[in-house]
């Protein structure tokens, strides 16, 4: 989720080491390379090797702090808002491209 304009990108990851995270990552956002500024990411291991995605990226990278969730209210905010249509108990390996799209339009367009 893109703090300031509320854009949320949501890509479906094959499997879950820091390699596909950071392949999807710079996927994401490198249409959009020239705004971004700063990547802040968790301590997991899925943004291992940090400097990677901030060096494709030419953007400053910060670590949110794990144990102060209340420092993350829009990434908490928008897991909730994904929830809404890809509930916790859905393999997410099920999900297809279009109901990707269409929760990410839909989260777009909130009012």
């Amino acid at each position: 989720m893109e703090r300031r304009s509320d854009h949320p990108l949501l890509a479906a990851l094959a499997r879950l080491p820091a390699p596909a995270f950071r392949e999807a990552t710079v996927d994401l956002l490198c249409p959009f390379r020239d705004r971004v500024h700063t990547l802040t990411l968790d301590k997991g291991t899925e943004g291992a090797e940090p400097e990677r995605n901030i060096k494709s990226l030419g953007a400053t990278g910060y670590f949110a702090h794990p144990e102060h969730s209340w420092a993350q209210g829009t990434k908490e905010n928008t897991y909730g808002l994904i929830h809404q249509y890809f509930p916790k108990c859905r393999d997410l390996s099920t999900v297809i491209r279009k109901e990707r799209d269409h929760a990410t339009g839909r989260l777009h367009h909130r009012p």
